[in-house]
């Protein structure tokens, strides 16, 4: 009779931790012979056979293992996935919005600086891998763009996804890097422009080239997690309009980071500064004549 052993090598079995979540984070790990029975680190619960309820406190399981919780590895994609995916950009729409507006040699740079791919996922679409400064490729994020005014298409859905999701890796534990942050490792001494989206880095590394530019992928990923690999650099700031004060409030609580400076640069050139959505791309791509960041 095994005496409540974690099944460890197998806990990926599980679909459900008894207490209902997911166990796709397979932080539930079962006793051997057992689906429903074992410890769940998420929720720091033991569940044992009811045998053995009476004598045995449900707290044992959570100090015999608390030490040795460690946080799960990051997963990581193929780099020929990601080579592979550098082809077919007259089929790439944000690619041909690029062509169109900055000529070839510009959209070729931005192609071999940021590794921008593309995907048959959606007709059009382009991979924006994430690729970290230890050269690791966490993921890469499939996006469809109009190629006429590079806008995201959101009809009749949302045209976002992931390449290890469609790739159908059963087991993946995706943790964002920054986009572009491979470009740390060349740069260390430039400057830091750090954007929402990665359309606006890619545009931005063209007319505003003094600056290296990177990319969170959204509004709630500017954090600790995320900007960690700017330790100690001077990073300026540019969030959507409708993310300035968000982003201002988490500057001040990550500024042992880095020397985090919020421009006002969006706010000023919009229309009203109120607009919801606008980004720095968006006045960039309004003005014909040389944008100066002031």
């Amino acid at each position: 009779m095994y005496d409540n052993i974690l099944d460890t090598k197998n806990r990926f079995r599980i679909k459900h931790c008894p207490c209902g979540k997911s166990n796709k984070d397979v932080k539930f790990i079962p006793f051997i012979n057992f689906n429903d029975k074992g410890y769940c680190f998420s929720c720091d619960k033991s569940f044992y056979p009811e045998n053995e309820l009476t004598n045995k406190p449900l707290v044992s399981i959570s100090r015999r293992y608390k030490g040795r919780k460690q946080e799960t590895p990051k997963s990581t994609i193929s780099n020929d996935l990601l080579l592979n995916s550098l082809t077919n950009y007259s089929e790439n729409n944000f690619i041909v919005f690029l062509l169109n507006n900055f000529g070839l040699d510009e959209t070729n740079k931005a192609i071999r600086k940021y590794l921008i791919g593309t995907s048959d996922h959606w007709k059009g679409s382009t991979i924006f891998w994430q690729k970290d400064k230890t050269g690791s490729i966490r993921s890469g994020k499939v996006m469809l763009y109009n190629s006429t005014n590079c806008k995201r298409v959101k009809e009749p859905k949302d045209h976002i996804n992931w390449v290890h999701i469609l790739q159908k890796i059963k087991v993946f534990n995706l943790k964002q890097c920054l986009f572009g942050e491979h470009l740390l490792k060349e740069n260390d001494h430039s400057i830091i422009g750090l954007v929402e989206s990665e359309k606006s880095a890619v545009i931005a590394s063209i007319k505003l080239p003094e600056y290296t530019w990177l990319a969170t992928g959204g509004k709630q990923n500017f954090k600790h997690d995320l900007v960690g690999c700017l330790k100690n650099r001077d990073v300026v700031l540019f969030p959507d309009l409708d993310a300035h004060k968000q982003w201002s409030e988490k500057a001040i609580e990550l500024s042992k980071i880095a020397n985090f400076q919020v421009s006002e640069f969006v706010i000023r050139h919009s229309e009203n500064g109120t607009e919801s959505g606008v980004d720095l791309a968006d006045i960039i791509l309004k003005n014909t004549k040389p944008i100066k960041l002031d």
